[in-house]
């Protein structure tokens, strides 16, 4: 999901809350636990909440959802914003889909350790700083929610991940933007599940 998908996201970027599921973007892959940005020039963080699909499913009633969860994970989910804004036909998915964007860890919570997955804090921190801080409270739909909604279009296998959204703070929409740079170091942080923790290098 993107960002609008957290309330306070979505109003300090001037959008509207969305009214359904299907006004997000959506992308289903193995994550990566490396984090070597050299692909663009312009990077922004967003720390997201992970959801693993432990069970096959298509056309999964939200009822059901929730059995299909293995487990929870944080995520970074990096764009690079000179793809996504100054390439012709703003180019928004490839933007997040440059080898090692998308790190995920630093390991699987399974789901009967995590009571309750929309009461977590979580926070992005940069080079100590802490950029973006807030609660999964704030995320508008949840994961049977969005569970229901994605597995309406594609079947859902063990493994897949599925992104949920981020909160305030993100580089970009800070004054002066922010964006990532080699030596940075990014943690994401969500309770319960752990600290992610990537370097920014250049890549070949």
């Amino acid at each position: 999901m993107s960002g609008r998908q957290d309330r306070q996201q979505a109003r300090k970027s001037g959008f509207q809350p969305p009214v359904g599921v299907d006004d997000g973007s959506f992308l289903t892959r193995m994550g990566r636990g490396g984090n070597d940005n050299g692909a663009a020039a312009r990077h922004r963080h967003q720390p997201v909440e992970l959801h693993v699909i432990g069970r096959r499913g298509r056309r999964i009633p939200r009822s059901e959802a929730l059995a299909h969860v293995a487990g929870y994970m944080n995520g970074n989910d990096v764009s690079a914003r000179d793809w996504q804004l100054e390439k012709p036909g703003k180019q928004w998915l490839l933007g997040k889909t440059p080898d090692t964007f998308a790190p995920t860890g630093p390991w699987l919570v399974t789901a009967d350790e995590v009571p309750d997955s929309r009461d977590l804090a979580i926070a992005l921190r940069l080079n100590g700083q802490t950029m973006q801080n807030s609660t999964t409270r704030e995320l508008i739909f949840g994961v049977d929610e969005l569970i229901a909604y994605v597995s309406q279009v594609v079947t859902l296998e063990p493994g897949d991940i599925i992104f949920t959204g981020t909160p305030p703070g993100v580089g970009m929409a800070r004054k002066p933007p922010v964006f990532l740079k080699t030596g940075d170091v990014c943690e994401v942080e969500i309770a319960g599940l752990g600290v992610l923790r990537n370097p920014v290098v250049t890549g070949d």
